[in-house]
C-alpha cells in the first residue's frame, strides 16, 4: 500500500541517505530552465506554508536498510524539502538565546545526508549544527555560508553543495517578499500529522518485494509503477531464472510475434473498447486481472486437496487482488508456482493470450470469433462488459477456468486449436456453470473441482461424455444433475450430430439456459423421440414467451401440480417470483413430471387456447378429488387460483407451503418499508395450533383468507398481518406509524392500539383509535375486551368496505 507522508514524518522515522548512484542536486543548478523550476517550486511551498494551498510531490521510492531510508526516486524533491524545512526551523527560533535553542532545533537535520561525495556529506553535517541566515538582510545565504570558518573552500567544487546554497538564496529571496510571515505557525503546520499541506506518496520497495532492477523500469515522470507493472517486472525476472525460453515468449524477444508488450496488451485495449467499457477497463488492468484470476483458480483447486497444509494467506491475497487493483507481493505468485507445476503452468494462459490475436496480412487484430465462442447460447453474440474475460463473477470464474483448461489440454496432447471442439466445450461448461445454486466460493470450487477431477477431455468433450456416462451419486448436488444431463445429451449427439443444434435451440430459451431435462428425460430409451421433443420445445417458446419475463404466468404451476401423481411435500415447497433462478429449478426438477405432462397436453393446441386447457386440467383434478383420511395438500392450491394471484398483489419474491406435523400452511412474503415481513408465519413455534393460520385442507378458511387479503391490500395502505409469536391479528398502516391489534386472551380477543412516532423505534400504547382509522371505523373502541373471531372478522370486513369506497 502507498502511504502519504510529510518530510517531517519521513525524517523523524528514518535517516535519509541519498545513495551514491544518484545524480547531484539539480534544482540548484545555474541556467534559466533550472531557475524557472526553482522559482516555481519555492513559490508553491511558501503558499502551502502560509495555508493558502497544498503541494503533493507524487511518489518517493526507496528501500529501508534498518533505520535508514535510501531513496531511488525522489532525491531532488527530498533535498528541496530538506532545505525548505531547514530554513524555516532557523527563522522560527526565538532571537533570545538563539544559539543554544538553534542547536536543539537543528538536531533532526543530522538525519539527512548525501553519499554521492564526502564534501556533500560533510556540508550536510555542518548545516545541522550551524546557523546559515545572516543578520544583514542584504547578505545572501550563500555568501554568508562561504565566509564561515566551518566551510571548506574545496566544497565550492561540489555541484550538490553549490546547488543547495543557490536554493537557500531563492528561498530567502522569496520569503523577504512575504509580509508578516508566521514562521512558528508554519513549522506547526509542517510537522503536524493532520492535514499537512506538503506531502508525497512514500513507497518502501522492500515491503512490496520489488527488486532493485525494477527501479530501472520505472517511468521518467516519477510516478509509481502500477500494480501490473510491478507484477510484470517481477515475473520477467522470475521467468529468466526458471525458463529463459518462456521468458522470451513473455517479453517477445527473438522471433516471437506475440508478447505482453506487443500483441497481448494491444488486444486487451481493443477488447475493452469493443465492449464499450467507456474507459472503465484499462488494458493494463484487464491483463493483470486475467493473470490474477488465473492464479486464483490454480490455487483454489490445489488448496482444497490438502487445505490444512497450505498457507491460507495465499488464498486471501489472491482473492483480494482479484477484487481490487492492489499490490500483491510476488512471493504469493511464487508459492502458486511451487504448488502448481512451476512456470509451465503459465503456458495455457500464454496460449490464450496468443489466441486473442488474429493475424491478417501479418497485422494483428482482435480475434472476435474466438471471443464470441465464449458467449453462451442464451445471450446475444455481442461482446459486452459482461464477457467472461472482462467481468469477474462466480459463474465467469468457472468458465474462465474452463477456457484455460482447454488450452492446457491441447498443449498436453500437442493438438492445434479446434474452433468447433472449443465451442462444444464451452457449451457444456456454460450449461453447468450457470447453475443458480453456485452462489458462494465453496460452490464455485466444488463445481470446478468436480469438472477437473473427472479428467474431462476438453478437446473432445462429446466423445468423452458419451464413452464415460456420468453416474449420479446417492445424494446428488445440482452440479451432479447438470453433469448427468450433459452426459446424456452428449451420448445422443454422438449418435446423431444434427441433435446438437436442436438441443441448443431449446437450451437458449430464457427459462432454461442450458437445462432442458423436462423436455427429454423420458424420450431417450429405447430410441430418442425427436418429434415429441420438438413439440414440447414449441410449446415452451409459445407459452413462456418474452412477455412472460415481465409477468410470469402461474397457471402452469397449478396444472403441473395436478398432473404430478408422485409429488410430495415432506418439509416445504417454495414458489419464487424470479425470471430464471427458481423457475428453472421448478420446471426441471421440482415439478418436472407434472410440467412434462402439461407440455404434452398443450401440444398441438393454439396458444390462445393454452389458458383454457390449463384450467381444464385443474378442474378435472378438483372434480375427482374427495376428502379422505389423508389430506391431499395440493388440492386447495390447484382449486383456488386466487392464492397465486395474491402473489402478484402482495408477495415479494416468494411464497411457500410448509409442513408442520401433519398440517400444511401457506405463507406469503411482502415488503414493508424495505423489509421482508411474513404475513402468515409459524416459524419458531413448536405447537401445532397456530391462531390465524389457515390450514390448506380447511377450505372455508382459504376462502375467507383470500377475501381478506384481497381487500386488505387494496385499502389505502392498510394491511392485515398475523403475529403468531404473540397470538395477535394485526391491522396496520403500511407506514407503521400505528397499528391496531387484536390480542388473544384465552378464547377471546382484546383490541389494542400501538402508536409510534416517526423517529421512535419503539411503540406507545394509545388510549384512543387513531383519527384516520376512526373516520372509517367509528364503532371501534379500545375498551372492547371480549371479541370473538367473528367479531373481528365483522370489524375488519366493515373497515375494508369503508376504506375502499
Amino acid at each position: 500500500m502507498n502511504d502519504i507522508f510529510s518530510f517531517y514524518q519521513l525524517i523523524s522515522r528514518y535517516k535519509i541517505e541519498i545513495p551514491i548512484i544518484q545524480r547531484d542536486y539539480a534544482q540548484g543548478r545555474a541556467g534559466s530552465k533550472a531557475e524557472d523550476v526553482r522559482k516555481s517550486i519555492v513559490s508553491k511551498l511558501i503558499e502551502a506554508a502560509k495555508g493558502e494551498g497544498e503541494v503533493f510531490f507524487d511518489f518517493v521510492y526507496g528501500r529501508i536498510d534498518r533505520d535508514v531510508f535510501i531513496p531511488f526516486d525522489g532525491q531532488q524533491r527530498l533535498t528541496t524539502l530538506y532545505l525548505f524545512y531547514r530554513f524555516l526551523y532557523e527563522k522560527a527560533v526565538p532571537q533570545t538565546d538563539k544559539e543554544e535553542s538553534l542547536k536543539d532545533e537543528l538536531q533532526i537535520f543530522s538525519r539527512f545526508t548525501y553519499s554521492t561525495r564526502q564534501s556533500s556529506r560533510e556540508f550536510c553535517e555542518q548545516l545541522a549544527v550551524n546557523p546559515i541566515i545572516p543578520e544583514n538582510p542584504e547578505t545572501t545565504i550563500s555568501n554568508y555560508i562561504q565566509n564561515q570558518p566551518w566551510f571548506f573552500p574545496d566544497w565550492g567544487n561540489d555541484p550538490t553543495v553549490m546547488g543547495m546554497m543557490t536554493m537557500f538564496d531563492e528561498i530567502n529571496k522569496q520569503f523577504k517578499k512575504v509580509e508578516s510571515f508566521d514562521y512558528e505557525g508554519a513549522i506547526t503546520k509542517l510537522t503536524s500529522g493532520w492535514k499537512n499541506p506538503i506531502t508525497f506518496h512514500f513507497v518502501d520497495m522492500g515491503e512490496h518485494k520489488m527488486s532493485d532492477t525494477t527501479y530501472i523500469k520505472m517511468n521518467a515522470r516519477g510516478k509509481a509503477l502500477t500494480s501490473f507493472e510491478n507484477f510484470k517486472a517481477s515475473l520477467e525476472e522470475y521467468l529468466k531464472s526458471k525458463d529463459p525460453d518462456l521468458c522470451n515468449r513473455f517479453i517477445g524477444e527473438g522471433d516471437k510475434a506475440n508478447s505482453i508488450d506487443r500483441n497481448w496488451l494491444d488486444r486487451c485495449y481493443e477488447l475493452a473498447n469493443l465492449a464499450n467499457s467507456s474507459g472503465k477497463v484499462l488494458p493494463d488492468n484487464l491483463m493483470y486481472s486475467l493473470f490474477r484470476r488465473y492464479f486464483y483458480n490454480l490455487w483454489l483447486l490445489k488448496e482444497k486437496d490438502n487445505e490444512d497444509e497450505k498457507d491460507k494467506s495465499i488464498s486471501e491475497n489472491l482473492k483480494q487482488s482479484v477484487k481490487e487493483d492492489d499490490f500483491v507481493p510476488f512471493e504469493t505468485y511464487e508459492k502458486v508456482f511451487e504448488e502448481c507445476g512451476d512456470v509451465e503452468c503459465l503456458i495455457p494462459l500464454f496460449d490464450l493470450f496468443d489466441k486473442l490475436t488474429k493475424l491478417t496480412n501479418k497485422q494483428g487484430t482482435l480475434n472476435e470469433e474466438f471471443l464470441r465462442s465464449m458467449i453462451p447460447s442464451w445471450e446475444k453474440p455481442e461482446i459486452t462488459t459482461d464477457h467472461v474475460l472482462l467481468k469477474d463473477t462466480q459463474t465467469n470464474q468457472i468458465v474462465y477456468w474452463a477456457v484455460c483448461k482447454y488450452f492446457e489440454e491441447i498443449d498436453k496432447t500437442k493438438q492445434n486449436f479446434d474452433e468447433t471442439k472449443f465451442k462444444q466445450w464451452m457449451r457444456v461448461v456454460w450449461n453447468i456453470a450457470i447453475d443458480p445454486s453456485v452462489r458462494s466460493i465453496d460452490a464455485v470450487v466444488s463445481a470446478m473441482k468436480k469438472l477437473n477431477d473427472l479428467n474431462l477431455d476438453a478437446t473432445n468433450v462429446y466423445k468423452y461424455l458419451s464413452d464415460n456416462p456420468y453416474t449420479l451419486p446417492k445424494d446428488p448436488s445440482s452440479t451432479d444433475k447438470r453433469l448427468w444431463e450433459e452426459s446424456m445429451k452428449a451420448k445422443l449427439i454422438w449418435q446423431d450430430k444434427d441433435l446438437e443444434q436442436k438441443f441448443i435451440a431449446a437450451e437458449k430459451h430464457w427459462l432454461f439456459k442450458g437445462r432442458i431435462i423436462v423436455l427429454l428425460e423420458d424420450l431417450i430409451d429405447p430410441q430418442f423421440d425427436l418429434g415429441k421433443f420438438r413439440e414440447r420445445r414449441v410449446v415452451v417458446y409459445k407459452y413462456f414467451n418474452d412477455e412472460c419475463k415481465e409477468e410470469l404466468p402461474t397457471e402452469w404451476i397449478r396444472a403441473s401440480l395436478a398432473l404430478d401423481d408422485n409429488l410430495k411435500c415432506d418439509d416445504e415447497m417454495r414458489f419464487e417470483q424470479d425470471r430464471f433462478n427458481h423457475w428453472n429449478d421448478l420446471i426441471n426438477e421440482t415439478l418436472t413430471e407434472g410440467a412434462r405432462k402439461m407440455l404434452d397436453r398443450l401440444s398441438g393446441k393454439q396458444p390462445d387456447k393454452y389458458g383454457e386447457e390449463l384450467e381444464n386440467i385443474c378442474k378435472e383434478y378438483c372434480k375427482e378429488y374427495k376428502y379422505g383420511a389423508k389430506t391431499d395438500w395440493k388440492y386447495l392450491l390447484i382449486k383456488y387460483k386466487d392464492l397465486f394471484e395474491l402473489w402478484k398483489d402482495v408477495g415479494d419474491n416468494h411464497m411457500r407451503v410448509k409442513k408442520y406435523g401433519n398440517k400444511y400452511y401457506w405463507f406469503y412474503k411482502k415488503n414493508r418499508n424495505g423489509r421482508d415481513v411474513p404475513l402468515a408465519s409459524v416459524e419458531g413455534r413448536t405447537r401445532q395450533e397456530n391462531t390465524g393460520t389457515f390450514e390448506l385442507y380447511d377450505e372455508q378458511i382459504v376462502q375467507d383468507t383470500i377475501k381478506t387479503y384481497k381487500g386488505a391490500f387494496l385499502s389505502n395502505g392498510w394491511c392485515l398481518d398475523f403475529d403468531f409469536e404473540n397470538d395477535c391479528i394485526v391491522f396496520a398502516k403500511q407506514s407503521e406509524l400505528y397499528k391496531v391489534a387484536f390480542s388473544k386472551k384465552g378464547d377471546v380477543y382484546q383490541m389494542g392500539v400501538s402508536v409510534k412516532d416517526k423517529d421512535d423505534e419503539g411503540g406507545n400504547i394509545g388510549s384512543t383509535i387513531p383519527g384516520e382509522l376512526k373516520e372509517i371505523a367509528p364503532d371501534w373502541n379500545v375498551d372492547d375486551v371480549n371479541l370473538s373471531e367473528n367479531d373481528i372478522k365483522t370489524k375488519i370486513n366493515k373497515l375494508l368496505e369503508c376504506s375502499q369506497e
